[in-house]
C-alpha cells in the first residue's frame, strides 16, 4: 500500500513510557523481526523515549506473529476522533444495482500503512535484539 501514510494524535499531556517483556521462543521471534526489517515494516533504532513490549503469538502453522502492545502506553495517550460507523444496511443499500465489486486481502494489513516520521518514536518496541520503530 505505497503512498498511504497515517498519523495518530497524542493528547497534550501524554508522556513516554517504557515496559519490558520476556521471551520463550527467541529463535522464531528473531526470524520474524528480521523478516519485518527486510520488508521495511520495522527499523532498528538506538534509543527511544517511548518503549512498548512486543507480544509474540504462535500461529497454527508454528510460525510467530509479533504484536506491539500499546494498550498501556500509546492507547491511553491517543486523542481519538469520534465518528459514527455506518450501519451495515446503509452500506448494502449503497451497493444495490452495482455491477462490479472487488475484494482486497492485504497480508499483515496494519504493516501496509506508513506512519509519519513524527509518530514513529511512540511506536518503538523493545525486544531481546534491541529497539525497533514501526515504520
Amino acid at each position: 500500500m505505497k503512498g498511504v501514510e497515517i498519523t495518530l494524535q497524542l493528547k497534550s499531556k501524554a508522556h513516554a513510557q517504557r515496559l519490558k517483556v520476556l521471551y520463550t521462543i527467541q529463535r522464531k521471534v528473531e526470524s520474524e523481526l528480521q523478516q519485518l526489517v527486510n520488508l521495511g515494516a520495522l527499523e532498528p533504532v538506538i534509543t527511544s523515549e517511548w518503549v512498548n513490549p512486543i507480544i509474540p503469538v504462535l500461529k497454527p502453522d508454528g510460525m510467530v506473529r509479533l504484536y506491539g502492545d500499546f494498550k498501556i502506553t500509546d492507547n491511553p495517550a491517543l486523542s481519538v476522533n469520534q465518528y459514527l460507523l455506518p450501519l451495515i444496511e446503509d452500506l448494502f443499500s449503497g451497493l444495490a444495482r452495482r455491477k462490479k465489486f472487488s475484494e482486497v486481502d492485504l497480508s499483515q494489513a496494519y504493516l501496509q500503512m506508513e506512519n509519519t516520521k513524527d509518530f514513529q518514536p511512540s511506536l518503538a518496541t523493545v525486544t531481546h535484539r534491541g529497539l525497533f520503530h514501526y515504520k
